[in-house]
């Protein structure tokens, strides 16, 4: 399964007040525990290939978004 780490937009402090969290300059996500792809087995790379090659497609071609910068570092492998 594919997670996106959930998007922190608003935060309170310690003092209780509410600060903007997430700009147009930075992106606040949660922590995603997991292995780089890149230091992942030749074996785990091939078998999660087409999965990173739909998600990307989609994203381009469903939602009109894409990842600006998806090299191996950036995707994270767990243990699920």
């Amino acid at each position: 399964a594919v997670r996106v780490p959930r998007v922190f937009w608003k935060a309170s402090s310690t003092e209780g007040t509410e600060c903007q969290c997430t700009t147009r300059k930075v992106l606040v996500t949660e922590w995603i525990e997991g292995q780089q792809l890149a230091k992942c087995s030749p074996q785990t790379i091939n078998r999660l290939v087409p999965t990173g090659v739909a998600c990307f497609l989609s994203q381009l071609l469903d939602l009109g978004f894409f990842h600006s910068d998806p090299h191996p570092g950036n995707i994270l492998v767990d243990s699920g």
